[in-house]
């Protein structure tokens, strides 16, 4: 309805044509309400001109289990076997489930009365219980994990030293060359560290013949691998870790080697 097509008298009658259709003087929330009116009254007209279904009664007041459950009989055979499968679950390390079940066994017998008085008493015994207090604790301590205590790295390593040439040191390193660090690895037993090594490299040949990486790419791998029996030759390295084998004095002395030197 552009101006260039209406005359003006009929550009007047087309906007109050179209005025009756909008809320026009009256707010938005009363045009909102009159036609919520409008359509309730509306779905009001269609219930009373709509034919209603009678539904058929049912059967059984209940589904299958309940009705089956208000038989002493099968109620208790069902109970027995409730009862065993959470053993079986659980193993009996956890009360709750067992109490459960004993709780709903109780308000089918005896009612819904004395059935919510077993679930508070239940619900006292499990949450002062200790598995509850060893489950709260590993809840808390597993919370506490997922925080991160240590404020952001100033900056990203570049370059590493492993403590230890043994299994879990040669891997650490192994990991590391793999991912392009620098590492430096490091042991009082030179034997060790040539056995490392050659571990190392073993293991990278096997990638090649996989042809997971280059020859190429292996060698530059094994370029980035260090071996010390001393500590100057990773006082540079960004990132110490510790892999010595499982011995407390021996990790402590380690430990007090590394600060000293590093002046940690």
């Amino acid at each position: 309805l552009g101006k260039q097509y209406l005359h003006p008298k009929r550009k007047v009658l087309v906007w109050w044509t179209c005025s009756l259709n909008r809320p026009g003087l009256h707010t938005d929330e009363d045009y909102m309400i009159k036609e919520l009116e409008r359509g309730a009254v509306q779905i009001l007209r269609d219930l009373l001109t709509t034919e209603l279904v009678v539904l058929r009664k049912l059967k059984f007041p209940h589904n299958l289990v309940h009705t089956l459950l208000d038989i002493e009989l099968f109620r208790n055979l069902f109970f027995v076997y409730m009862r065993n499968k959470v053993e079986k679950l659980t193993h009996g390390h956890y009360p709750a489930p067992s109490h459960i079940v004993n709780v709903v066994r109780k308000g089918y017998k005896f009612g819904i009365g004395d059935g919510l008085k077993a679930e508070a008493k239940a619900f006292g015994l499990v949450a002062t219980s200790p598995e509850s207090k060893s489950l709260l604790h590993l809840f808390t301590l597993s919370t506490e994990c997922k925080k991160n205590p240590f404020a952001p790295a100033k900056k990203e390593p570049k370059s590493l030293a492993v403590i230890g040439a043994g299994l879990m040191g040669c891997g650490i390193a192994q990991v590391s060359i793999y991912n392009g660090f620098v590492t430096y690895l490091k042991d009082v037993d030179k034997g060790a560290l040539l056995q490392g090594e050659r571990s190392i490299a073993k293991h990278l040949d096997k990638r090649v013949k996989q042809r997971a990486i280059t020859t190429l790419e292996k060698d530059n791998m094994m370029a980035n691998l260090f071996l010390s029996v001393d500590y100057e030759a990773i006082k540079n390295a960004d990132l110490v870790i510790e892999a010595v084998y499982e011995d407390v004095q021996l990790k402590q002395k380690v430990l007090r080697e590394i600060a000293f030197d590093r002046t940690v």
